[in-house]
């Protein structure tokens, strides 16, 4: 895929309208849930012919003629979008799109298609995106002020494209070859630049970072439970939040001076409504370093729960009682409520 038909494809969409169609049609949910934003995209009213057939070939997955795609964006965009794989040919001169597209803060970006769990409400089949990235987005909106940037987990690179835009130096990393190719067309198709690696933020050096950004694996699921996309989704020991220490310590070693972290988790709590892995948190950040979490909203356990469990039941069709499953092993490891929110932290 060239630089100058990635651009060309921002340009014909932007021309076309597409961009504020979205956001038009998102309303509230377009700076809050991008699965959200989505389903009120998708029974928007459209503008004009050329956006319908968007639609249908970007958010509704029909076969569309290519014939009509070659009308919309022309020849070389359309032969551009084939070589690339993100169209691919069904039937007799039909074309459908691998992936959905999305716009947020005025950027373009694919994404792979969503599943729609019982309750119809949409979740990530694959590569992860969530309301907790948008709450990133709208926390990067807020701090960042360029310079050298660090996306840990970029998935399809939202949160590096959103660094990139504000003109920071990015460094964005992943373990996931496939989220990689999507971040790396997303950059291309919104003309930003990035250093897109292959790397466990375990294994990751690097320092003197102005902002970190990671939505790392904190989600606590019994053992036995199968999950969608676990490398992006399930947390790791006692209480699900190893990854989120582990992003703490990579934190607490690449920050500037004068840096600052943002960190989308969900904190658990006791019977008491105190923080579980305060201590923990103390040990790994030293006296140097300020945290603050930031609450959004308080849930019960067994809220989250019955939200897990929907979640993951595609996956797990013969268990017997599995919100049960999920209330009891929340109660097995203490956890009593959950705040939602994001974490900011600042030197001294």
């Amino acid at each position: 895929m060239t630089a100058p038909q990635s651009s060309a494809f921002r340009t014909r969409m932007n021309d076309l309208g597409f961009d504020q169609w979205f956001a038009r049609s998102a309303k509230r949910a377009y700076t809050k849930d991008p699965w959200r934003a989505f389903d009120a995209a998708v029974g928007a009213d459209i503008d004009s012919e050329e956006i319908r057939a968007l639609v249908s070939l970007f958010l509704l997955r029909e076969p569309v003629a290519e014939e009509r795609i070659v009308e919309v964006l022309g020849a070389q965009l359309t032969a551009w979008l084939v070589s690339g794989d993100v169209l691919k040919g069904v039937g007799r001169d039909n074309v459908v799109s691998r992936y959905c597209l999305l716009v947020a803060s005025g950027l373009f970006y694919f994404v792979d298609w969503p599943l729609r769990l019982s309750s119809g409400r949409l979740t990530s089949r694959e590569t992860y995106l969530s309301c907790g990235t948008y709450d990133c987005l709208r926390e990067i909106d807020r701090m960042c002020h360029g310079g050298k940037s660090l996306d840990l987990g970029t998935g399809a690179g939202l949160l590096a494209l959103s660094l990139a835009k504000k003109g920071c130096v990015v460094s964005a990393i992943d373990v996931d070859d496939h989220a990689l190719s999507l971040a790396r067309l997303n950059l291309r198709i919104n003309d930003l630049q990035a250093d897109v690696i292959h790397c466990s933020w375990r294994d990751f050096v690097g320092s003197s970072f102005q902002l970190v950004v990671a939505n790392p694996p904190w989600r606590l699921i019994p053992p036995e439970i199968s999950y969608p996309y676990p490398v992006a989704r399930r947390g790791a020991g006692e209480l699900g939040l190893d990854c989120v220490l582990e992003t703490l310590r990579v934190v607490e070693g690449s920050l500037a001076k004068d840096g600052a972290a943002i960190i989308r988790f969900d904190m658990p709590l006791n019977g008491n409504r105190n923080h579980m892995i305060a201590e923990e948190i103390e040990a790994i950040l030293g006296p140097d370093k300020r945290f603050q979490f930031q609450v959004h909203s308080t849930i019960s356990a067994e809220e989250q729960a019955r939200t897990s469990s929907e979640t993951c039941a595609f996956l797990n069709p013969s268990h017997p009682d599995l919100n049960q499953r999920f209330v009891d092993f929340y109660a097995e490891n203490g956890i009593a409520y959950l705040h939602r929110g994001v974490a900011i932290v600042t030197a001294h």
